[in-house]
């Protein structure tokens, strides 16, 4: 148990819908950055970016930033920007809107948080995983979808 709360250091101008993830020694925090702005996605829709940011706890019990991705999600003034993280062991999940699709990361032996898997696609951002089981789950207010990761590490649609 961590004896002082700490002010965790967000790399982003001015974060937004902060979503996280915390499990044992690893923790995942998925923002977006209000002050970088929605830009067209080559003739689509208005994309943001979703900030994944990666952090371990220290020896001297203080979290360090260790990764951050940089995803591409759509938006429109229809509806808010949903997106989702999940963390079991050395897996993490992000489920984001089309086209982020679900997007795996795994803890490496050298310590280091990298895109295992990229599934693209319109999954949903309501995300679940459970690595010792190797099954994941992502569902949207409509669909639900099963993943399970192969023997050999990749994630695929069960």
């Amino acid at each position: 148990i961590l004896s002082a709360p700490q002010k965790m250091d967000l790399p982003l101008g001015k974060p937004s819908d902060i979503k996280i993830a915390v499990d044992g020694r690893n923790m995942v925090v998925v923002a977006r950055d209000l002050n970088e702005h929605d830009h067209d996605s080559h003739g689509g829709p208005p994309s943001v970016l979703i900030h994944v940011v990666f952090y371990s706890l220290t020896d001297d019990d203080r979290w360090k930033r260790v990764n951050i991705f940089t995803e591409n999600a759509w938006t429109s003034d229809d509806f808010d920007i949903l997106y989702g993280v999940a963390l079991s062991a050395k897996t993490a999940m992000v489920g984001l809107p089309f086209p982020g699709g679900v997007i795996f990361y795994e803890h490496n032996n050298l310590g280091v948080w990298t895109k295992a898997t990229d599934l693209g696609g319109m999954f949903g951002s309501f995300v679940d995983v459970d690595a010792a089981a190797g099954i994941a789950c992502a569902s949207s207010s409509e669909d639900m979808h099963v993943f399970r990761r192969t023997v050999g590490g990749n994630w695929v649609v069960a």
